[in-house]
C-alpha cells in the first residue's frame, strides 16, 4: 500500500464510508479506488483534490501528509 493509498483508506473509514459510497461520490469505480488504496495506481493531482473534496479534507491535505508536497 502507498502512503497516498494508505491516506486516502484511513480517511475513507475515519468517515464511516465504504469504497463504494466514495466511488459513487466521485463517479467513478469501486475497483478505482481499491487501486488507489493499494498503490497499484497513483491518483492525478485532479483525482487526488477530489477524493480529499468527497473525504472532507483540506485540499493538499493528503498530498502534505504523503510527503509529496510542502506546506503547512
Amino acid at each position: 500500500m502507498s502512503k497516498i493509498g494508505e491516506l486516502v483508506r484511513r480517511a475513507r473509514l475515519g468517515k464511516d464510508m465504504t469504497q463504494a459510497e466514495l466511488a459513487e461520490r466521485l463517479n467513478m469505480s469501486e475497483a478505482r479506488i481499491d487501486d488507489f488504496e493499494r498503490g497499484d495506481e497513483t491518483p492525478s493531482p485532479d483525482t487526488l483534490g477530489d477524493i480529499e473534496d468527497a473525504l472532507g479534507l483540506s485540499p493538499g491535505q493528503i498530498a502534505r501528509e504523503a510527503g509529496v508536497v510542502e506546506g503547512p
